[in-house]
Order: structure tokens, then sequence, then C-alpha cells
């Protein structure tokens, strides 16, 4: 086997990992903040219909259904689940990506002749590329918070496949 096609798999993997991570990272965050972005205004909503049904004035209840109103809008413009669900595809793609090329340079180049392992190690680079072409830009803090997580040990498996641990 070519060294520089199996150092290319092990980059694919590498890469693939850390952009999961950081792409995990952004969609849990953006589901938090679409879930508060949804309560808030409901609990608003629900709370003003009770002391209004309950005869409070509603001129002193103007500001809080103001304020329910302006979260309600600024979560449909900025649309936070839309984003957790854009994050999360792409997480998952770029994990069947780290999948793929460990798959790839352990176990599978062993039953490949060199000329059909150049391919394969092409056509997963092109797919890698094509990924991330689509997804969305991740940001600095997301990777920092990633790159603690795989530093650590996270993703490395806790026993090899015949169960000895690493």
């Amino acid at each position: 086997m070519n060294q520089s096609y199996i150092d290319e798999c092990r980059q694919i993997q590498q890469n693939a990992t850390y952009s999961a991570e950081t792409h995990h990272r952004m969609a849990a965050r953006d589901r938090r903040l679409s879930t508060w972005l949804q309560v808030v205004p409901a609990i608003v909503a629900t709370i003003t219909s009770g002391l209004v049904a309950s005869g409070v004035s509603p001129h002193s209840l103007l500001w809080l259904t103001v304020t329910a109103a302006a979260i309600s809008a600024v979560a449909s413009i900025w649309n936070p689940q839309k984003s957790y669900q854009d994050n999360l595809a792409a997480a998952k793609g770029f994990t069947a990506i780290k999948h793929d090329a460990r798959f790839l340079h352990e176990a599978k180049s062993t039953s490949m002749t060199d000329a059909e392992f150049r391919l394969a190690v092409q056509y997963l680079h092109e797919k890698y590329n094509e990924l991330v072409k689509v997804v969305p830009a991740t940001d600095p803090e997301s990777f920092a918070e990633a790159q603690q997580v795989i530093q650590a040990g996270t993703h490395e498996p806790d026993k090899d496949c015949n169960g000895r641990i690493k």
C-alpha cells in the first residue's frame, strides 16, 4: 500500500472527527437556544392570558406581552431550530466519513490492490470535500470546545476489536 494514501485516510479521519464534534457542539447550543426561544414566549403568553382572565388590568401586562412577542419574532427570524437540524446533519455526515476513512485504511485496504485503494481514497477525499461545501460554517468557540474533547481522548476506543483494553 502506498503510505501517502494511508496517511491521507488518517488525515480525513482526523479532519472529520474535528468537524463532526464541532458541529455536534453547535447543534447542542442551537437546540438549547431553540428551546428557550420557544418556551419563554409560551410561558409568558400563558401567564398573561391567565392574568387577563382573572381581571388584572391588561395595561399592566403590556410590556410582558410585548417582550414575549419580540422573543417570538427573533426566534422566527433567527430560526435556531433550522440551525440545529443543519448542524446535526453535518455532524452525522462527518461522523460517517470518519468511520469510512478508518474502515478503509485499517480493514478494507488489505483486500484491495494499490490501484483500487488509491481510487477509494480519492473518492473519500472528494466525498469529504463535497460535504464541506454544503455544511454550515463553524465558529472558533465550538471548535475550541471540540478540540478539548477530542484531545482528552473521548473519541478513542476503549478496547480494540479483539476486546483488549488499549
